[in-house]
Formats: C-alpha cells, sequence, structure tokens
C-alpha cells in the first residue's frame, strides 16, 4: 500500500467516525424532541379536563355528529383554554416545539400559539406526536401550526400512520384537518394534505397505495387542482378526483350552507347517508374516469 492510499484510508475513516458520531448526536436529538412532544401531549390532555374545556369538546362532538365525535375522541381533540398554563411553565417549554411564533422573544400565555383553541395532535408514520393543529372558528386565522424541529408540510400528511399499512390497500386524501376525520368516521381512510398544494414528496407517499380517491374543495382551489392535476401527475398508482356538484348545488339552494369540503357535506347528511353516497366510489364502480361524481339517488 503507497503512502498516498494509507492517507486516504485514515481520511475514510475519520469519515467514518465524524458520521457515526452525527447519527448517533441527531438519534439522540429525535429521541429527546419525541419525548418532549408526548409529555406536552400528556399534558394538554390532563390540563384540559376542566368543565369549561370538557364543555367546548362536547359541543364539538354533537355538531360534528355521533361517528365523528367518537373520532375526534379517539385522535386525542382538546380544547387549551388561555388560563390552563403558567408563564413558568411555558418558559421551560423546548423551541423545537415551535409552540410560540417564530422568532418572539415572548414566551408567555399571549404568545402562546394554541391558547383558546381545539387541538389535534399530528403524528409521523409510527404514530408518534411531531406537532400540534390549533383550530379556532371564532378566529380571524382559523388554523396554527406548531413548527416544531420535525414539522414540514411537504412531508407530513395528517394521519401519517396510514402510511404504515400502505402497501396494496386504498385510501382518500383530503384538503383539511376535519375532512380526514369526517371520512374516517364513516370508515374511509383518510389522509389530510393540510393544503391544497401536493409536494413532490407527498406525491410519491402516494405511490404506495394502490389505488387514492382525491377529495379536494368544491372551490376555485379544488377546481384548479382537478383541472391541472395538481394531485396526481407524475403519481405511479390509479388516482381519481371525487367531486359533489349535485349536492352542492341542491344544499346550496335549500339550506343557504355551501357544502365546499366534505366534512360539511358529512354534517348535513350524516355520517350513514354520507357513506351510502361514497359507498359506488369506495367499491370502485368506475376505476377509468380521472372525475367521478357522488351521486344523490
Amino acid at each position: 500500500m503507497t503512502e498516498v492510499q494509507s492517507a486516504q484510508l485514515r481520511q475514510v475513516s475519520r469519515l467514518e467516525r465524524k458520521l457515526a458520531h452525527t447519527s448517533l448526536v441527531l438519534s439522540r436529538v429525535r429521541e429527546q424532541f419525541l419525548s418532549d412532544c408526548a409529555y406536552v401531549q400528556e399534558f394538554f390532555q390532563q390540563s384540559s379536563n376542566t368543565a369549561e374545556a370538557a364543555a367546548r369538546v362536547c359541543q364539538l362532538r354533537q355538531y360534528a355528529g355521533t361517528a365523528m365525535g367518537a373520532v375526534l375522541e379517539r385522535e386525542g381533540v382538546v380544547y387549551l383554554q388561555d388560563d390552563m398554563f403558567s408563564d413558568a411553565w411555558l418558559r421551560e417549554l423546548p423551541p423545537a416545539l415551535g409552540l410560540f411564533p417564530k422568532g418572539s422573544e415572548r414566551r408567555n400565555r399571549s404568545a402562546f400559539l394554541l391558547r383558546d383553541r381545539f387541538v389535534l395532535p399530528v403524528r409521523d408514520v409510527q404514530g408518534n406526536v411531531v406537532s400540534w393543529v390549533g383550530w379556532s372558528p371564532e378566529s380571524r386565522r382559523k388554523y396554527v401550526t406548531a413548527n416544531t424541529l420535525y414539522f414540514s408540510l411537504d412531508n407530513l400528511f395528517y394521519g401519517m400512520e396510514r402510511l404504515g399499512s400502505a402497501q396494496g390497500s386504498q385510501v382518500a386524501v383530503v384538503e383539511g384537518i376535519f375532512d380526514r376525520l369526517m371520512l374516517e368516521s364513516v370508515g374511509v381512510p383518510t389522509i389530510g394534505v393540510m393544503t391544497a398544494r401536493m409536494s413532490p414528496t407527498k406525491k410519491a407517499l402516494l405511490s404506495l397505495f394502490s389505488r387514492v380517491l382525491g377529495f379536494p374543495d368544491m372551490d376555485s382551489v379544488g377546481e384548479r387542482v382537478v383541472v391541472q392535476d395538481q394531485w396526481f401527475s407524475e403519481v405511479s398508482t390509479l388516482g381519481q378526483y371525487v367531486r359533489w356538484s349535485a349536492f352542492y348545488a341542491a344544499v346550496q339552494k335549500e339550506a343557504s350552507v355551501a357544502v365546499k369540503d366534505i366534512d360539511t357535506l358529512g354534517v348535513v347528511l350524516g355520517s350513514s347517508q354520507l357513506r351510502q353516497v361514497l359507498e359506488p366510489v369506495l367499491v370502485g364502480v368506475d376505476q377509468v374516469s380521472q372525475r367521478v361524481q357522488l351521486s344523490m339517488s
């Protein structure tokens, strides 16, 4: 072995040791992060056992219906009141949890992102909590998401744990978190994009399934998704967009309610009727058309 080769081998050995050390450090960082998330999620659930918070969650379940109410309970939805946490406890939260506005120096109740909101955990493919979505129907900004160390809209679906049993199965894809919960409540395995944009990474993940049913909202953004095939282009599986134009027009006329998203349609129809109108699509009556319509008959 020449002197040059010996030097190269020594350099490779040093690099391997550095990589092994870096891998170990990253593994410990992730382990600590997941532990912190699990602790905070448990703390949220324990702290939200007040009469007022329980009443808010009960109202939400009643509005959503029995089936979706059971899913909300299973998902661990809580309501976090402003006065549930002390400033001292909030200051101790690791920055990696993203529970305060980015760049904010304030770490107290007034700056806490999830205060006075319904909160649902976001999980990774193993089911670990990695972020939270806070929803407030009264707020100008209805949704906020904790920008945690491991949260990424490009890489995470809401319902990511569904990917663990993806191989050869069918799944529905929706825009919002409540859209996903509504379809799950009627027995439809569903993942939520948490936006209207489908990233290349998410498209690659969709290819794990044998068939994907897309439910973009019935608005201009959702229609653009369908017309331009923004969700399923370059996806190596059968992808079909589901529309409900007939229901949209009928309910809009009779009840002045715009059923632009699938969770509102579920609230209007009720879980049993929603399942009934979905059935022909779910069993794959039409596996040729890119766009399929739900029927009112």
